[in-house]
């Protein structure tokens, strides 16, 4: 059972990825379905748009536009801009950005490898975490979809490892590497920018005597300055955020949301972090992590407490988020999954410390990482077949798509995602939800430029202040309806 040699190793993470490949072989060829797509859609419609329309970073748009150039800054748009250039060059705009979004999840995988390794972790130690952190059931899953996190948890890895090469070897070169690349991790998702912290108190704390204030201050000084562009984005962009619940936190929470508040703390607690984050054949491992942990509390070194406490920072923010993560909104809790396979490090570590049953305890390692990928596989496949939107986009998309032009302003729903109809029928404009009917807005779109109305609500396109804004009926895909809108009359 000895995997030390790098040579097994590396054949042992090149079967992990093809079965991770294989699994997933069947979904590259599947459309924006499941669950999240609502997330996934407003994704790739940026990418769409960054290949059709405006290739500047700083542009982000959204289909949901109304006669507007559609412009709308969220996290920086890195992730969708790399998608758009091989959408530029492939027709198959969602395969695209799954196979990069796959990619990532596997250079991801190869990170933890390597931080474990610079950890000091054994071949066998860094080969299981590795294992254990690639069928994460929320990686497992999102390892496929357009998705931000997917960049910022991969250049968070990949930063870590080089503050940590940094911490046991020295040299400003790792230290500048790790900070840009940890940065660039904020700069895509901004809950990354707690793992900044880390780097932060390494150098405020991590001295030596002969260390002057002035090689500190040369230290601080590249921690700020690979910030500035984080700081300069978010500055930018987060006033642009009006009525943006993720601004206000649960500073801010609806009636309904703070009932639930409680529970779905301890939801996460109980179902995500086991079920989702983890996997439940690993929980044992995690539970000895925790254990040991715990248990050698006054063995802590800088780095251990620096970790622990950018567990808890991390922890607080997802509470404070909790009005925006409700139940479902698992992706928010990507950032923890490095501190969990360091957690699961050193409950592998217990498991295999040196003792006369070490051989059957590494089988038994083994045996929980190849459960590993049949978990994930049966706890995310339904996932897979959710739609959580009208399947009559799906079904009827080519034919949605083509019958109107495709620059043509129009108005869509229903649909509460405000991303999801758009994606599909491939068009720009307006969306309405919850069987609106307001007469007088759509006239007013009209005058702006909105020609086509495509409606799946007999609520509404039978109601007779709307059906009378209607010119031709231009087709029917199950229960889509497509009219046209009269001009206003002035242009008549």
């Amino acid at each position: 059972m000895k995997l030390e040699s790098s040579r097994l190793s590396q054949i042992v993470l090149l079967l992990l990825m093809l079965t991770s490949l294989l699994l997933h072989f069947n979904v590259f060829s599947k459309d924006l379905v499941g669950f999240h797509v609502w997330r996934q859609t407003q994704t790739q419609n940026t990418s769409i748009s960054f290949a059709e329309e405006d290739a500047n970073i700083l542009n982000p748009r959204r289909n949901e536009r109304g006669n507007s150039d559609g412009i709308f800054r969220m996290e920086f748009p890195l992730s969708q801009w790399i998608a758009s250039v091989g959408i530029r060059i492939f027709s198959n705009d969602v395969l695209v950005s799954r196979i990069l979004n796959f990619f990532l999840s596997l250079l991801s995988f190869l990170g933890i490898y390597k931080l474990l390794r610079t950890l000091k972790a054994t071949e066998f130690q860094s080969v299981a975490v590795s294992a254990f952190f690639l069928f994460a059931p929320v990686l497992y899953y999102h390892s496929l979809n357009p998705m931000p996190d997917n960049l910022a948890l991969c250049f968070s890895i990949w930063g870590l490892r080089w503050i940590m090469i940094w911490y046991y070897q020295g040299g400003k070169t790792k230290l500048i590497l790790g900070a840009v690349i940890i940065a660039l991790a904020s700069l895509v998702k901004l809950p990354f920018i707690i793992y900044y912290l880390i780097i932060f108190l390494l150098v405020l704390f991590n001295r030596t005597e002969k260390d002057s204030y002035r090689t500190l201050f040369g230290k601080l000084s590249i921690l700020f300055l690979s910030l500035i562009p984080v700081i300069a984005w978010y500055a930018w962009v987060i006033p642009q955020w009006e009525g943006n619940g993720i601004v206000s936190g649960i500073t801010n929470m609806n009636s309904e949301q703070r009932s639930n508040f409680l529970y779905y703390c301890f939801y996460h607690i109980r179902a995500t972090l086991p079920e989702l984050l983890v996997g439940f054949p690993v929980i044992p491992l995690l539970i000895m992590g925790i254990w040991m942990g715990l248990k050698n509390w006054k063995q802590y070194s800088l780095l251990k407490w620096t970790l622990l406490l950018c567990l808890l920072l991390l922890s607080g923010l997802m509470v404070f988020e909790m009005n925006m993560i409700e139940k479902v909104h698992d992706y928010y809790f990507m950032p923890f999954l490095p501190l969990l396979a360091l957690i699961l490090f050193i409950g592998v570590k217990h498991l295999t410390r040196p003792g006369q049953k070490l051989n059957f305890r590494k089988v038994v390692l083994v045996v929980i990482i190849i459960s590993m990928p049949v978990y994930s596989y049966f706890r995310i496949q339904p996932r897979w077949e959710q739609s959580g939107f009208n399947p009559d986009l799906l079904k009827y998309k080519t034919e949605l798509r083509a019958i109107v032009p495709d620059n043509a302003l129009v108005l869509a729903g229903n649909d509460v995602s405000h991303h999801i109809f758009l994606y599909y029928i491939g068009k720009k404009g307006w969306v309405f939800e919850n069987n609106w009917t307001n007469d007088q807005k759509i006239r007013k779109m009209t005058e702006e430029g909105c020609r086509y109305m495509f409606c799946d609500s007999r609520h509404v396109d039978q109601n007779p202040r709307i059906k009378e804004l209607f010119g031709t009926k231009l087709a029917e895909y199950g229960s889509i309806y497509v009219y046209e809108l009269k001009l206003p009359k002035s242009n008549n």
